[in-house]
């Protein structure tokens, strides 16, 4: 009947088109683990976006917002860092002149006992302690860094228009009604 009985996909890298002076594209490969598989053109549905640079490959959306899906990669680790850690300083402490520097064993176990204490989640925002004279300076976070989610929603509409998805469909999206949605 000429009716596809099955669809398998396959992993664009390892299919490897060979091309025909005569007909554009003679045949298909799928190499992996030292095997390879012939395909003949009528048992590939080929789906890729134009490239004029390879026309046989084709070219991913995500090569398009590389930049994008960097930044957005970026945010979501300093993000996490910020849970962890606040992605900054919490605190500088400062000792005063007359004190001295610190030697560096005592400043390595200060910083350790401090971590210990305050580090994480699960110790934020508790009561800490210093001597000697030290002050402990507090680092403020700024609006800049208030602002991260506003990157990570511009960096989701970019990454999902790119691949023709729309919000509504991840739910994600304001529009007034079901109907609408579906339209």
């Amino acid at each position: 009947l000429n009716m596809p009985v099955e669809l398998w996909l396959a992993s664009p890298q390892y299919m490897a088109v060979i091309p025909s002076k005569e007909a554009f594209i003679s045949h298909y490969e799928y190499k992996k683990a030292g095997s390879s598989v012939r395909l003949e053109i009528p048992e590939v549905i080929s789906v890729i976006s134009q490239n004029p640079a390879n026309p046989y490959r084709g070219i991913s959306p995500a090569q398009s917002i590389a930049v994008d899906l960097d930044a957005e990669r970026y945010a979501s680790r300093y993000t996490q860092r910020l849970f962890f850690n606040d992605a900054r300083p919490g605190m500088l402490i400062e000792f005063p002149e007359s004190a001295g520097i610190p030697q560096k064993e005592q400043r390595q176990e200060i910083r350790e006992e401090w971590e210990e204490r305050h580090r994480g989640w699960r110790n934020a925002h508790k009561t800490g302690f210093l001597w000697g004279g030290a002050k402990a300076n507090s680092v403020t976070m700024t609006n800049r860094e208030m602002d991260f989610w506003r990157l990570r929603k511009n960096s989701r509409e970019i990454i999902l228009g790119s691949y023709h998805i729309p919000a509504s469909l991840m739910g994600l999206s304001d529009v007034g009604s079901r109907a609408r949605a579906e339209a």
